[in-house]
């Protein structure tokens, strides 16, 4: 009897080049694992640096919505904390310097209220033991409020910026700031890449007066 001969396919493995791209993928795959478990642990083994930047972090976004938007309707500035400031500029009222007075202060914004028919006032200021900055509000001199805005430590840098152009020819054209909020954290345990936020002022009454009467209002 003759035995049957069974013949197979070509059988084929892997190639060399086939291999280690397998090798490099399995490599890779390894080494993201390790990156996210390796950060994982981090924030496991230290939680108060996460919640630090968080805090820090919601400290920057408060700054950047409540100081624009007193900016923005400001007729009189002044910011004390800056180095450079030019001192108040604008149209101020008579009571704008009693009202940004005080310890800690770091910048003051006044404007006309219409509901109130008065001047109103926002006096941000960092007074201790507090380590965060707080925003008192002012109206036709009475103060009505006071607010913490941060809970972490801030630090200001501030730059004078050129008028724009075309000059303005009204007489009490002030300067222009630009102002940059460093949410540093809490004292002795400041953050390496603190959050910052960038604002640039300019009063309401440095602008052009259609009028011609170079007065924007009471304050």
């Amino acid at each position: 009897m003759t035995p049957r001969v069974v013949r197979r396919g070509r059988e084929r493995g892997f190639t060399l080049v086939e291999t280690l791209v397998s090798l490099i993928l399995l490599a890779l795959i390894g080494t993201v694992i390790g990156v996210v478990f390796s950060a994982g642990f981090s924030s496991l083994l230290a939680p108060a640096a996460s919640e630090t930047r968080l805090v820090a972090t919601s400290d920057a976004l408060s700054l950047g919505q409540l100081v624009p938007e007193d900016a923005h309707r400001a007729t009189c500035i002044d910011v004390p904390a800056a180095s450079s400031s030019p001192g108040p500029y604008g149209t101020c009222s008579p009571a704008f310097l009693s009202e940004c007075s005080g310890p800690g202060l770091i910048a003051c914004f006044e404007w006309y209220d219409t509901p109130a028919g008065q001047c109103a006032t926002a006096v941000y200021s960092q007074p201790t033991p507090s380590p965060g900055i707080e925003r008192s509000q002012w109206v036709g001199g009475l103060l009505k409020a006071a607010t913490p805005v941060t809970a972490y430590q801030v630090s200001l840098a501030s730059t004078l910026l050129p008028p724009p152009s075309p000059p303005n020819s009204i007489p009490w054209f002030g300067q222009v700031q630009q102002l940059t909020f460093a949410v540093d954290g809490l004292p002795g345990s400041p953050l390496s890449d603190p959050p910052t936020v960038t604002i640039t002022l300019q009063p309401l009454a440095t602008l052009p007066d259609p009028s011609g009467l170079g007065s924007t209002g009471p304050c």
